[in-house]
């Protein structure tokens, strides 16, 4: 049996090796000093990593209104168990937040239309979702503070 958890920070190096967008050439390959830019816009913004076995295989990071989670290619599909507790901490920082999901990925898409998550938008290579805690309505609700932190981050992200 796989040993999952959640470590206080995100790898910033297994991120940008899980992240697909940041290796497929057919979607732009940015180049070094691009990828340094985004790591230096990264660094300080709130995240939690994944790891299994003793391994980092991904995480989440907040920017902003903005949640990003990559997982590296042989951990898809294995590090399910972490995503309740995953959405329980990022629920505890916002209300609500915005995921970008790759039309190609399937899996996540279908993770999130099954968790109810409204689609705000879609263009030829991404689908916008908004997701919000569900507040008990189906058996993946997660739990969230809803005094403070839903009074310091307003449910609906802007922009």
């Amino acid at each position: 049996m796989r040993r999952l958890r959640l470590t206080p920070r995100i790898d910033l190096d297994v991120f940008f090796q899980a992240e697909p967008a940041l290796r497929d050439p057919s979607r732009g390959l940015p180049d070094e000093a691009a990828i340094a830019v985004l790591r230096t816009r990264l660094q300080h913004c709130p995240s939690i990593g994944f790891e299994m076995d003793g391994q980092a295989i991904g995480g989440l990071i907040l920017e902003g209104h903005e949640a990003f989670i990559a997982v590296l290619p042989h951990a898809r599909g294995q590090w399910a168990f972490l995503f309740k507790p995953a959405l329980h901490w990022l629920f505890g920082l916002r209300a609500a937040v915005l995921a970008h999901v790759a039309v190609d990925n399937h899996r996540s898409i279908a993770l999130m239309e099954r968790h109810g998550w409204r689609r705000l938008r879609a263009d030829a290579s991404t689908i916008s979702y908004l997701m919000v805690p569900l507040h008990g309505t189906r058996k993946t609700a997660y739990r969230f503070r809803e005094g403070a932190a839903a009074r310091r981050h307003p449910a609906t992200p802007a922009g």
